[in-house]
């Protein structure tokens, strides 16, 4: 399951609606919900978040956490131009991996990507 299905579905239960009711108010399938909240889907597009918000009637907070949920949910990874070879190395030594982390591992890379983001920044550099 993604992060964005999960959040749908808890929105959807809290809310006290099926997968049938919940696609009859956002104008979709309910074949599409079920593949979305079992993370068999990436995120649906845009049009579809916001008819989610809409219908639901999110709350900012809920609206801010059901978008971050997408944007981490997306299956497309996109490598920008004029990365390093030692860069498209890591990423695919990490694709190899993804799935088989545990936290420890996870925390570690995330605590170490952090520090370069920190250091980058503090130098007067990117924002």
């Amino acid at each position: 399951m993604t992060p964005f299905g999960e959040r749908l579905e808890q929105l959807r239960r809290k809310r006290g609606l099926k997968q049938v009711e919940l696609a009859e108010l956002v104008g979709i399938k309910a074949s599409y919900v079920s593949v979305l909240e079992r993370g068999h889907k990436g995120a649906p597009s845009k049009y579809v978040l916001r008819k989610i918000i809409e219908k639901l009637h999110l709350s900012e907070q809920e609206q801010k956490a059901l978008l971050h949920d997408a944007e981490i949910s997306d299956f497309t990874l996109k490598i920008l131009t004029g990365i390093s070879r030692s860069e498209f190395e890591l990423i695919h030594q990490l694709k190899n991996v993804l799935g088989s982390l545990n936290e420890d591992q996870i925390l570690i890379m995330k605590t170490v990507l952090n520090i370069k983001c920190e250091r980058r920044f503090s130098r007067g550099g990117m924002i």
